[in-house]
């Protein structure tokens, strides 16, 4: 390792010089538990694992607006960006390779967003090094390095958390509670849609996305946004699906619109579609049940259910209320308080599997153009490709 010119009173930057793609370092620590900290007035120490356009977005604000936690690190591989960030938000610490940022004893836990491709390894190695585990979506591109990620942090102890922050969102959470209630009769089919106009449009710099080996496409990057509120709201897992993909306007060799249609294990059905090319960005949610239906819009921040008599056939509709934002919508303030608390997060890797595996599922099926099964959890763990 050798250290980089530091501004201001930063520590030093460890970089690595070693050339080749990134190897599994980190001794496995077995037994680690997990633990309340002894001090509660202590902050939660969180390092950032992909210090990119969605940190910068998302992380660091959620984590700002959080109580009892800090950022004590950043890491990414573009060292004068790193800094830059760092320097913006008086973050002391800054690192181009994630393994030293994990061998720091002082860091409770990582946010691990960095390009798909790279989660199984750096999350298996922050699992191995005791730190508690906030992931990008999709976890994995194969079934295989899901199962190992959600292996590992159990293993090791740590708390694992997936970043699905339409669980936090009112509107969303309206609709799961409307659904619950029953108002609607059974659920019997859902339809979602996801667009905005690309990730070229907010993050310029993470081309990524445009790799199918790296990032997979509009599908894992929407798909699975949409299809894991539908989840939530209807307590449903997928069972299959058809998937269809197309590349309408991008320059890419990954599709930049999708369509999929999924069947449940309660012999159910819904479907989805996610977009690249959607000018303006939408986010829709229509739950379907035998008593009447329910429809959010996430544009003009409106869930509507509308019910019809059975006997008498009169129509009625409900309006309810979405509360304000607040501090509850912050996927990152749930996260710390789990870790101070030692508590099962709303969406730990065991419950976000099935939504990722549907994803994996319908990728496959869009490749060979027929209806693929979606995988459960097997026991027996995978390694993480190298």
């Amino acid at each position: 390792m050798s250290a980089l010119t530091t501004p201001l009173n930063f520590r030093p930057v460890l970089s690595s010089n070693k050339p080749g793609p990134e190897k599994l370092k980190i001794k496995n620590k077995p037994g680690i538990k997990l633990q309340r900290k002894k001090n509660k007035t202590a902050k939660i120490r969180i390092g950032i694992i992909g210090a990119g356009e969605m940190a910068s977005r998302l992380h660091i604000p959620w984590i700002k607006a959080a109580r009892n936690a800090e950022i004590a690190a950043l890491c990414r591989r573009d060292a004068a960006k790193a800094f830059s960030l760092a320097i913006k938000h008086g973050i002391r610490a800054v690192y181009t390779d994630y393994r030293d940022l994990l061998s720091e004893k002082s860091i409770d836990a990582v946010i691990i967003a960095t390009p798909n491709s790279l989660h199984c390894v750096q999350a298996a190695a922050a699992a191995r090094a005791g730190k508690h585990i906030f992931i990008e979506k999709p976890m994995a591109l194969s079934v295989a390095e899901l199962e190992t990620i959600i292996r590992e942090a159990e293993k090791c102890r740590v708390i694992l958390m997936a970043g699905h922050p339409l669980r936090f969102d009112r509107g969303i959470i309206k609709v799961k509670q409307a659904v619950d209630s029953g108002i609607i009769g059974r659920v019997l089919s859902m339809r979602g849609r996801l667009g905005h106009a690309g990730p070229e449009k907010w993050s310029a710099a993470a081309k990524w996305y445009f790799d199918s080996k790296q990032g997979g496409g509009c599908l894992p990057d929407l798909g699975i946004h949409i299809f894991d509120a539908m989840r939530f709201v209807s307590r449903k897992d997928a069972s299959s699906v058809y998937c269809l993909t197309k590349t309408n306007m991008k320059k890419a060799l990954v599709d930049d619109n999708a369509a999929a249609v999924v069947e449940f294990t309660d012999g159910t059905s819904g479907s989805f579609d996610v977009s690249w090319t959607a000018v303006p960005q939408e986010l829709s949610l229509s739950v379907y049940g035998d008593k009447g239906s329910i429809f959010f819009n996430a544009g003009t921040r409106e869930v509507k259910v509308e019910l019809v008599n059975a006997k008498t056939g009169k129509f009625r509709l409900i309006k309810p209320r979405i509360p304000a934002a607040g501090r509850s919508d912050n996927p990152l303030a749930h996260f710390i308080e789990c870790v101070r608390e030692n508590k099962r997060p709303l969406i730990d890797g065991r419950e976000a599997f099935n939504s990722t595996a549907l994803i994996i599922a319908a990728l496959q099926s869009a490749e060979t153009g027929r209806r693929q099964a979606v995988h459960g959890l097997r026991k027996k763990r995978k390694a993480c490709s190298r």
